[in-house]
């Protein structure tokens, strides 16, 4: 099991990260995927690894997969030589399908129709949300059949960039699905998806790459320079001619977005697509609240209690993630969670208990205290919780984010009631979000401080 919660069941594949299935003991009726990141790896790959969550966490469109906690490997009870100790990981959707080219039928155009419909849906919803994908390859995109259709997810979005930190001097994505722009480092945009997704149908068509060799210098070669062929094929001259015009070298020659593929498809772009395109939310650099929580964060002598409040649609949860996504010791409880009573308080402390800056200082009498609790074999409560809660934070660092506080239920708040002012003391760094739409229940907080958003702040 890793960090008493997680129960490993299989290895589902294996790339620059490996997935395994397993079963969340906090929420027994969801089998999620976990995505782990060896300990060795370099920083770079560690920043991708960071990335594609917080990428993840943003996106919300049916054909891309949907992600849950990030952590670190603190215990492992497995026998899995390749889960080491403070090795990084996160959970994410179960999507039981093929990656594209061992779906089958695709010799069908109309089956590849349907599934080029919803490749281009997704990318213009990511394109819309500013993102660039950069690594759209058939390894990439799952299919599986759905009462007889076929249905799409993209995963494994490490190297996708929000266009505004685009960098075009930093090379991302597979050399045999990468533009040409790319690599001659000139500013670009989104049609370097569509040159990928050029690259794919290809293949798709003739069942190899438009060119021969497999050496990465010569692959660029033939990316830049090399004329590419289309013989005849099954598949209609109209499917050719735009998987031609998605391989111009020139990308004022390809397409400006995906719905123009639709369309030259005969693809009818109705509301079951269109529904599914509101641009992801983003945090729009809101300086003014970020600035007053970066100088409480960095003073560490301040036993302040910050709490962000504002109506639905205000931003406040995008501006936790920000902090969130900004900084390394931090516990972030999920607004989303269903959690009730105790087994939410368990909750909150294993979250706080499970991190690299926590679990490996605690020595055995910690450790075994916090394990009878967890197990109910102590009878004051409060004052348990208390003393563990003690032992966690003493020489402690942190930031921890309650998000939805309000929402939470008597007991929790009760609890919290005693566990705030120890977090206090020990000048752990506190961060609620409180509801509009609800009555407020922060103020029993001493030294409490307030922020407020409107509908209409830019977050």
């Amino acid at each position: 099991m890793i960090n008493e919660r997680y129960f490993i069941h299989q290895k589902l594949g294996e790339g620059r990260s490996a997935v395994f299935l397993c079963t969340d003991q906090e929420f027994p009726g969801e089998k999620p995927a976990m995505k782990i990141l060896p300990y060795d790896v370099d920083e770079e790959e560690k920043k991708y690894f960071i990335s594609e969550y917080f990428t993840l966490k943003k996106l919300n469109h049916p054909n891309i997969i949907t992600t849950n906690d990030l952590g670190s490997v603190v215990k492992n009870t497995t026998d899995i030589n390749d889960i080491s100790l403070g090795s990084k990981f996160f959970t994410l959707e179960y999507f039981d399908g093929k990656p594209l080219l061992a779906y089958d039928n695709l010799e069908d155009e109309n089956i590849v129709r349907e599934i080029l419909r919803q490749i281009c849906s997704t990318l213009y919803y990511l394109h819309q949300s500013n993102y660039i994908y950069y690594d759209l390859k058939p390894e990439n995109i799952l299919v599986k059949n759905v009462d007889g259709k076929p249905v799409i997810k993209l995963i494994d979005l490490g190297f996708s960039q929000h266009i505004i930190n685009n960098n075009k001097d930093v090379i991302r994505g597979s050399a045999e699905y990468m533009a040409p722009e790319i690599l001659k480092k000139e500013i670009h945009d989104y049609r370097v998806d569509l040159y990928s997704l050029g690259i794919i149908l290809y293949r798709l068509v003739y069942k190899t790459f438009p060119f021969e060799t497999t050496d990465e210098l010569e692959i660029y070669k033939a990316h830049l320079e090399k004329d590419f062929e289309f013989p005849n094929s099954h598949y209609s001259k109209k499917f050719i001619n735009i998987v031609k015009k998605l391989l111009n070298k020139n990308p004022n020659e390809r397409y400006s977005n995906t719905l123009q593929v639709l369309n030259d498809l005969d693809i009818k772009i109705d509301e079951s697509l269109a529904k599914d395109w509101m641009p992801a939310k983003v945090f729009s650099n809101r300086k003014d609240i970020l600035t007053i929580l970066q100088k409480y964060i960095s003073d560490r002598s301040s036993g302040e209690v910050f709490t962000i409040k504002g109506f639905e649609g205000s931003g406040k949860t995008a501006l936790v993630e920000e902090i969130y996504s900004s900084y390394d010791k931090v516990v972030y409880i999920n607004s989303s969670n269903t959690k009730t009573g105790r087994n939410f308080v368990n909750f909150i402390i294993k979250q706080i208990l499970y991190n690299t800056f926590i679990y490996p200082k605690l020595d055995g009498n910690t450790i075994d205290k916090i394990e009878k609790f967890f197990e109910m074999k102590t009878l004051e409560f409060i004052d348990d919780l208390k003393s563990i809660l003690t032992s966690i934070l003493n020489k402690n660092d942190f930031i921890i984010i309650l998000d939805g506080f309000n929402i939470y239920d008597q007991f929790t708040h009760e609890t919290l009631k005693n566990l705030i002012p120890i977090f206090q003391v020990n000048k752990i760094k506190v961060i609620l979000t409180e509801t509009s739409d609800l009555n407020y229940k922060s103020d029993f907080i001493h030294n409490l401080r307030e922020l407020n958003l409107t509908s209409f702040t830019d977050v």
